[in-house]
């Protein structure tokens, strides 16, 4: 058995886990991160989330998950419209800190392999992976591998127009207007409720709850990303579109406006049997996608 370090970038936090081979999750530690910390105190707290986890076990590689465009072959951390980091040579910073071997990519193309290597897409060579969480991303696998497109960032699910309406467009933070990201993700969700100091974790709850704002909330959710998911379908032709983030943790209360949004308007002729289903890998897709990362340096 071997075992290595996958670190999970989020928006808000940093996830560090000991991973074994076979997907098996040693020890995790989190803490949460400022948007505005910065390149130094982002790797502060990567320093300490992996002091927590690392023990005695023989860690051969390192990987990381960044939640941002991504150049995974040289290693780069390119653009985050949350956090505005740019141009970080991302994998030499966590080689150099951990004197490991270490491999990067966007967070959603590692849940991707994470899924087509442990969840429910083992045997699935075409599908398509959303995150809807703070932020929303998308990828893409074909014929049992990722498509990175013509300049690596293929998959951008986040930044398909969903909605044109003026009374109910919000702007994304990429500056486009009616984006996925900023009619689906927390904050949108959040603004969309309308009301002050609730979060799109409380509205959650208040939706399961029975409240009628917070499921219409949830509801229209499932109609933009059912938009979004139909235009995954015609294009790529997947078997399925597989939803992770915290969104699709509550993926029943979107689930049938999802389903019959994109129903209506997929070419049912040629996609008859694709699939919407949310992750089988639940909250760890993405440190799972980490250490997948990590995995493939020795592959």
């Amino acid at each position: 058995m071997e075992f290595v370090l996958g670190i999970d970038i989020g928006g808000s936090k940093v996830l560090c886990g000991v991973v074994a081979s076979d997907g098996t999750i040693l020890r995790t530690h989190a803490e949460p991160r400022a948007k505005d910390d910065g390149i130094d105190g982002m790797m502060a707290v990567i320093r300490r989330c992996a002091d927590r986890v690392l023990r005695d076990e023989a860690v051969t590689a390192v990987g990381a998950t960044i939640p941002a465009l991504a150049d995974a072959k040289r290693g780069l951390w390119l653009y985050a419209p949350f956090s505005k980091l740019a141009n970080i040579p991302i994998a030499d910073m966590l080689q150099d800190e951990f004197k490991l071997p270490a491999a990067i990519d966007n967070d959603v193309n590692a849940c991707a392999v994470a899924e087509l290597k442990f969840g429910r897409c083992r045997g699935v060579d075409n599908f398509v992976w959303a995150t809807v969480s703070n932020g929303v991303g998308g990828a893409i696998v074909i014929n049992g591998a990722l498509y990175y497109g013509s300049t690596g960032t293929a998959g951008e699910f986040g930044h398909v127009c969903v909605e044109d309406d003026p009374a109910e467009v919000l702007q994304c933070c990429c500056g486009k207007w009616g984006c996925t990201e900023a009619m689906t993700a927390g904050p949108g969700m959040v603004k969309r409720y309308g009301e002050a100091g609730v979060s799109a974790k409380e509205i959650g709850a208040r939706a399961k709850r029975g409240e009628a704002k917070a499921i219409a909330v949830y509801r229209r959710t499932g109609v933009y990303l059912g938009r979004a998911a139909a235009m995954c379908v015609d294009l790529p032709n997947p078997s399925a579109v597989i939803f992770g983030g915290g969104i699709s943790m509550d993926f029943d209360l979107f689930s049938d406006t999802l389903h019959e949004t994109c129903a209506n308007r997929v070419f049912t002729e040629a996609n008859k049997n694709y699939l919407l289903a949310p992750t089988a890998l639940g909250y760890d897709a993405a440190l799972l996608g980490a250490a997948c990362l990590a995995m493939q340096i020795k592959n």
